[in-house]
């Protein structure tokens, strides 16, 4: 009888996990306590990465309060707590607060609990289940986006474009999953969601790969929710605005809203859609390209009897999008990039968006390929960044204790006590040498590594000189000797991505939204190496004049907070100048740069390959130097490459700062190489940093 009940058990908690799984995204209001509590979870993005944004908001009609929202994730069929995302607030008497839980998506799968706590007890009435977005399928990762609408839009047609390209490709070439003869169209990643309940922080956007609304959502969005979608584009994201009502280049309210005329790091022109880009492709019915879904009769029903024919799928090379150039322009804004539609593209036809998609390209929509990794499965190219000489086994001191320790506990130790006719200390002597090797070797280990946290880093900024705006990304390795006891504390405005090894993942880990970015515990542990990418969008005013060409030099002052090492800058005309060892608010005249300077700029970038240390063995060789399995997690993904990624592909620019955009720098531009990561975000105040590259790159 009690396996019966643990199998009804299992049986019910597997209908019930189903059932919430279909729930994903909903939107919730209970009442109780003189609260009154909303719940938001429709949102699009997050399969690869980045932050689900949990909206709540409170309408509280008794005395002001203090309370707690907490989201408890656990794993998929029961087990114990694997992320737990908590934030205090007060809320006044009479008062409406909405707030944001931004959920790191750091899991394969990741359902949990919400709720709310006042003073320590748990409020139950406002207890729910909550599932959020799956890790997508290698192979078929679809583009998040997220529609933000009043009323209802239809993306049906967009999937349908999605299908066709993940499947075949377009105009039937084998597209990204070569062919594999299986459809893509069960499920979605996109969603509508209401503009009365977007988040106000741009690292909630950071699950997205492109977010849609007219102008006119777009005009009356709130200041600070505009400014985080903004944020998030100039961070790589693609913002597609429609019904403008003509073309992009004449409208006012557009180029107001994006703030066009104050930006240095922008494209100097909308630039046109292509027709040539509009092809044919093979639609996905079902099962195949181009085969529609083949119908199961009823139970007694011989097959084909009372199933009317299926028609075959109508031609998908039709069109209601106009295909010329003016049906949509685009204009890149820093790292990302802003569509205009003159009218309303959706619904379309899907060959209408496939073209879309072409011009945008796969590097834009695929989040994996937009960043090099994915936050929710390890990372097969983990080891090409790691701390030369940390985390090794010391195999010399190692060898020449255990010989040291071999002589003296046989040979040696028999000879002393045979002269000293003392053998009996046979049975205190082989015990103490060992106790004393074992100490030796356990205090060279903790004198080698330390106590404190050994540290890599490699970080890129953008500068926007003219809007005072910056975008880092860093890439950064942790050892901690004794994981500190206050964990990691990043800016609210930074975002946070775990790159994992093989056969490690997430066991358990809170993140506390009061006041910081607080990540508690379980994230950063003793003798482990840790490794993250991080982002951060932030105001900066720090610069680097440039003036008139005189004399064959270029003058420039030192605006940063840091000594430059090295300094590139292409002026107006295409010319590039160069300087060494710019002291902080120094001036200093840059002479016409000659092929061996460009030398020895593109060496600064070989300095620093990405490779495995000499000392590293991979982990599926079992030599001891293998990660701590502690929770399994989905393999690696073979095509997740860091090159592939922004921070990479731009930091390349070192070796052909001469050549045209991507790969050398634009005009009206400069690189500067420094010896620290100025202004890195990287979770601690005191580590110990390893030399690698660090690089600016500024529009003026």
């Amino acid at each position: 009888m009690i396996r019966i009940g643990v199998w009804l058990a299992c049986l019910a908690g597997w209908a019930w996990a189903a059932a919430e799984l279909r729930a994903a995204g909903a939107e919730s209001t209970r009442q109780a306590s003189d609260l009154r509590i909303a719940v938001t979870t429709r949102w699009a993005g997050t399969a690869a990465g980045g932050y689900y944004p949990i909206r709540v908001r409170l309408t509280n009609t008794a005395r002001a309060r203090r309370l707690q929202l907490l989201f408890r994730g656990f794993r998929m069929g029961g087990g114990s707590n694997m992320l737990t995302v908590e934030r205090q607030l007060v809320v006044d008497q009479n008062a409406a607060v909405q707030v944001t839980l931004p959920v790191p998506m750091v899991q394969s799968e990741i359902s949990g609990i919400f709720e709310v706590r006042e003073e320590g007890r748990v409020l139950e009435p406002f207890t729910q289940t909550l599932t959020l977005a799956d890790r997508f399928q290698p192979g078929l990762e679809r583009p998040g986006l997220l529609i933000i609408s009043p009323d209802a839009v239809d993306f049906g047609r967009f999937d349908e474009a999605v299908n066709s390209l993940l499947t075949t490709g377009a105009a039937g070439t084998p597209g990204p999953t070569f062919g594999r003869g299986f459809s893509t169209s069960v499920g979605t990643n996109c969603e509508v969601a209401a503009p009365a309940l977007l988040p106000d922080s741009w690292i909630d956007f950071t699950g997205l790969d492109i977010a849609a609304l007219s102008l006119t959502t777009f005009d009356q969005l709130p200041p600070a929710v505009r400014t985080a979608l903004l944020n998030w584009v100039e961070s790589g994201g693609t913002l597609l605005v429609y019904d403008v009502g003509g073309p992009a280049a004449g409208s006012g309210d557009l180029n107001r809203l994006l703030g066009t005329n104050g930006r240095a790091a922008i494209s100097p022109d909308w630039l046109p859609a292509e027709p040539g880009r509009h092809h044919p492709i093979v639609p996905v019915v079902g099962g195949f390209p181009g085969v529609p879904m083949p119908v199961v009769p009823a139970p007694g029903r011989p097959p084909g009897a009372g199933v009317p024919p299926v028609a075959p799928p109508p031609a998908a090379a039709a069109s209601v999008w106009l295909v010329q150039p003016e049906t949509f322009s685009h204009r890149d804004l820093m790292l990302g990039r802003v569509y205009a539609f003159p009218a309303n593209p959706f619904p379309g036809t899907a060959v209408d968006w496939a073209w879309w998609l072409d011009d945008l390209s796969q590097a834009r929509w695929q989040w994996t390929k937009r960043h090099g990794f994915s936050s929710r499965c390890r990372h097969q190219e983990f080891a090409n960044f790691l701390i030369p000489g940390v985390g090794a086994v010391p195999v010399l001191a190692f060898l020449t204790l255990i010989t040291i320790f071999s002589v003296t506990i046989g040979p040696l130790n028999l000879f002393v006590l045979w002269r000293r006719k003392q053998m009996y200390l046979l049975v205190a002597t082989i015990p103490l040498i060992s106790l004393l090797t074992t100490a030796a070797l356990f205090g060279y280990g903790i004198a080698s590594d330390g106590f404190g946290v050994r540290s890599r880093v490699r970080s890129l900024t953008l500068l926007d000189q003219r809007s005072k705006s910056a975008v880092s990304w860093n890439r950064v390795t942790h050892y901690a000797g004794l994981a500190p006891s206050a964990g990691l504390t990043f800016a609210p405005e930074t975002a946070v991505f775990p790159i994992w090894p093989d056969n490690t993942g997430l066991e358990s880990g809170v993140v506390d939204w009061t006041n910081t970015q607080h990540l508690k515990n379980g994230w950063l542990r003793s003798r482990t190496l840790t490794q993250f990418v991080t982002a951060a969008h932030r105001v900066e005013r720090g610069r680097i004049e440039i003036g008139p060409v005189a004399d064959g030099r270029l003058p420039v002052a030192n605006g940063l907070a840091v000594n430059v090492g090295r300094l590139v800058v292409k002026n107006d005309a295409g010319q590039l100048f160069v300087g060494r060892n710019i002291a902080a608010g120094a001036n200093a005249q840059l002479q016409a740069a000659r092929e061996d300077d460009l030398r020895e700029l593109a060496a600064v970038y070989d300095q620093f390959p990405l490779m495995p240390p000499e000392h590293w063995v991979a982990a599926d060789t079992n030599d001891g130097r293998a990660f701590h399995p502690y929770m399994p997690v989905h393999p690696p993904v073979a095509d997740l490459q860091f090159q592939t990624g922004f921070q990479e592909s731009i930091l390349k620019r070192l070796k052909s700062p001469g050549r045209e955009p991507p790969a050398g720098l634009p005009h009206r531009s400069w690189l500067a190489v420094f010896d620290a990561a100025p202004n890195a975000d990287v979770g601690l105040k005191t580590f110990t940093v390893s030399p690698d590259l660090h690089v600016w790159i500024g529009r003026y």
